[in-house]
């Protein structure tokens, strides 16, 4: 496990800096925005996880290198307490982290799918306060988590509870394989019924 950074939070420095100097500012986000099309073009391919990987190595590792030489030579010119210095350190103490992306295909170049995921959470944090005890915030959070996933798999939330729940007595010894086949998007497999198509949607 490693963290990658996002890269939604490095532009919106550069953006926040583009009064103050547009010429670095936009110099920065142009090539973040050339980083952006080439997975968009990937998404309009199709391309699988390796095709991507492979894709990314060609095109966005040669502007991930470039922006840190750049970082590196310009960067140092500018004060951090400036918006253009704080937004280089920011993106250049985190772009080794970002570059990680350019290794696994299955990696994102920002979080927004996470961050559009736990926005509910985050808009009712204070109703969550009163959950009663640690325990209960926990399971809730196991709850939420696999709401979420049932979207993102289209599956019917309320069926695979239903079943998931059900069942659960009878795993409490089970192994770790047998817990990852109850997952919302392995548990659809055996339970085509429970797929909303997007008509139903």
């Amino acid at each position: 496990m490693y963290l990658v950074n996002c890269m939604v939070h490095i532009r919106r420095h550069f953006e926040q800096a583009l009064d103050e100097n547009s010429q670095m500012a936009e110099h920065a986000l142009k090539e973040i925005q050339h980083l952006y099309r080439i997975e968009h073009m990937c998404d309009d391919a199709e391309m699988s996880f390796d095709e991507r990987k492979s894709k990314r190595l060609e095109l966005s590792k040669p502007i991930m290198d470039a922006m840190k030489v750049w970082m590196e030579t310009e960067g140092v010119k500018y004060s951090e307490s400036s918006q253009i210095g704080k937004a280089i350190t920011y993106a250049y103490t985190r772009w080794d982290n970002m570059m990680r992306y350019l290794e696994d295909g299955r990696l994102l170049l920002d979080n927004n799918l996470a961050e559009n995921e736990i926005r509910p959470i985050t808009l009712g944090r204070k109703n969550y306060l009163f959950c009663g005890n640690h325990e209960a915030a926990g399971n809730m959070a196991v709850i939420c988590s696999l709401l979420a996933t049932c979207r993102e798999h289209d599956v019917n939330p309320r069926l695979y509870l239903n079943s998931i729940i059900a069942d659960m007595p009878y795993q409490t010894k089970a192994a770790h394989e047998r817990l990852v086949e109850l997952l919302p998007h392995r548990w659809k497999l055996r339970h085509p019924e429970a797929i909303i198509c997007k008509k139903q949607q």
